[in-house]
């Protein structure tokens, strides 16, 4: 049997996928934890109604914050990944919605009514798009969460008018309470530790991965992964829809590599952990379970294609042909 050093405690990947591929469908949240949906959904509303008494920038960012510090959490003890918050459905996604269409009616009324004519006629497709974007992994991953932070606080500190004061504000604001979630994650990963000593080791390396991310910039693979995984999922609720993941290998091989020079990892930890993540994105979207494979190239430094066998070895893993799952 091929050596796994970091994943060998506990139940493999293979014993487990099956079921943390329904995860989503009935999540473990700590019920002590925070808000119940409907509590969540009465001060969110009470907040939303502050619309007019603060700037939009200033609400949207409070709005998420809101979320974040008092959604229910909780950690599954077969998961090696956190992410599970109970941020009541599409909140985030329906308030924006409710700007847009706000604007669509008013300031850019021309712009939507150019839209709408080339969806009737056929010419084109398109919308006001508040949905697709491109995040800065490497400097994410780079900087990490603190980064960021005293990026942003040095950024407040020589702000010269009061629109750059109002954005780095927001920004210090948001990024405070995503320290916070992962703060909150990882004390439900030590009681998951507790809870389930099976499952023990997978749950202390959890919550030491989540308490070194509130520290410092990811240095192991592991860190990065969760890191990535974490930060899609507050875009993801927050509403946007489609987002670039950049080159998986340029973003995360650095990480791998040098866990592999150092002992932490073997080529069979990479192989429990990538498709893990892939399946955690692929059981929240049911169209993407219907997709047989997913392409990943290989990239030079520089970012072009090549021909060629993946890097990393857990990318063996994750070329194979996806099967549709019920």
């Amino acid at each position: 049997m091929t050596e796994r050093k970091f994943t060998a405690a506990g139940p493999s990947y293979d014993q487990v996928k099956d079921r943390l591929f329904d995860q989503y469908v009935n999540p473990r949240f700590d019920e002590a934890s925070g808000l119940d949906t409907p509590a969540l959904q009465a001060g969110f509303a009470a907040l939303a109604g502050e619309d007019g008494r603060m700037s939009r920038l200033e609400l949207r960012s409070r709005l998420f914050c809101y979320v974040l510090e008092n959604a229910r959490v909780g950690v599954d003890p077969e998961d090696w990944f956190a992410d599970h918050f109970d941020h009541g459905g599409d909140l985030m996604t329906r308030h924006r919605e409710t700007w847009r269409r706000e604007y669509a009616e008013g300031s850019l009324h021309e712009s939507a009514e150019i839209l709408r004519r080339g969806s009737r006629t056929g010419s084109f497709s398109a919308e006001l798009d508040l949905g697709h974007i491109s995040p800065g992994w490497r400097f994410l991953l780079r900087e990490g969460v603190p980064g960021i932070l005293a990026a942003a606080q040095t950024a407040l500190e020589s702000a010269a008018d009061p629109a750059a004061c109002e954005f780095y504000s927001a920004v210090i604001r948001t990024y405070t309470s995503f320290l916070s979630l992962m703060g909150r994650l990882e004390a439900q990963a030590r009681k998951a530790a507790q809870a389930y000593p099976v499952f023990s080791d997978r749950m202390e390396k959890l919550a030491a991965c989540l308490a070194a991310l509130q520290k410092q910039p990811p240095s192991t693979l592991y860190e990065a992964l969760q890191l990535a995984y974490l930060f899609h999922q507050l875009i993801e609720f927050e509403g946007e829809l489609v987002r670039s993941t950049g080159s998986f290998e340029l973003n995360f091989g650095p990480f791998y590599e040098a866990d592999l020079a150092a002992g932490r990892i073997t080529a069979e930890d990479a192989k429990e952990l990538h498709p893990l993540l892939l399946d955690e994105v692929l059981c929240q979207y049911p169209r993407l379970r219907q997709r047989q494979k997913f392409l990943l190239w290989r990239s030079d430094r520089r970012g072009n294609r090549s021909g060629g066998a993946p890097v990393l070895p857990g990318y063996g893993a994750l070329l194979r042909a996806q099967p549709a799952r019920p």
